[in-house]
């Protein structure tokens, strides 16, 4: 078992140093403004830790595997299928494999509607490919309650047409952005109104 206060401990395995430490530098940066602008915000920091074996359940679970799982299914809240990953740290909704489980999610909608709302400063996702339908899927007068958004975006190269997709909604939505691709058919996007 890894204690969540293990996150300080040592430099990030090499494979995942460059979004791992990006990670952090997130907790870091909200500590600062909360601290200097009394800023009240949320880091959620998705890790490579959930597995065929992990405790999906929503009562019961880890917090990011239950958070991750709830939010993957943009469309409508319900159940959706998970397809696992042989080395466990890539599990996707998008890469069939043999091996699946069924989890709970929560649409983003129902995220804002539940909570009431009203405007969120910045929106960061970082869902293993679940970014697309969680876009595509939000209303326009939610995106508009929206100031930023950071994420990483999947299947760039063996899917550009999701890509463009995303972008032209956000950009439609009235938002600014900058994309910069990273490696392993992924990318970061930033978006500004």
């Amino acid at each position: 078992m890894i204690n969540e206060n293990a996150i300080w401990d040592g430099y990030p395995e090499e494979t995942n140093a460059p979004y791992g430490l990006a990670k952090k530098m997130l907790l870091v940066q909200s500590q600062a403004y909360r601290q200097q602008y009394n800023f009240k915000s949320i880091v959620v920091i998705p890790t490579n830790l959930f597995g065929p074996n992990d405790n999906y359940s929503p009562v019961s679970s880890h917090v990011i595997p239950a958070l991750i799982l709830k939010i993957q299914k943009a469309k409508n809240s319900g159940r959706l299928d998970l397809f696992l990953n042989n080395d466990q740290s890539a599990h996707s909704i998008f890469s069939k494999s043999s091996e699946s489980i069924s989890v709970e999610s929560t649409s983003l909608q129902k995220i804002f509607d539940e909570n009431k709302i009203s405007a969120c400063k910045l929106l960061k996702l970082d869902c293993e490919g679940a970014e697309y339908q969680i876009i595509d899927s939000l209303p326009s007068e939610y995106l508009d309650k929206i100031q930023n958004i950071v994420m990483e975006y999947h299947l760039a190269d063996t899917k550009p047409e999701l890509v463009k997709s995303l972008i032209l909604k956000i950009e439609n939505a009235g938002f600014k952005i900058k994309t910069r691709p990273h490696y392993n058919d992924m990318g970061f996007l930033i978006a500004r109104k």
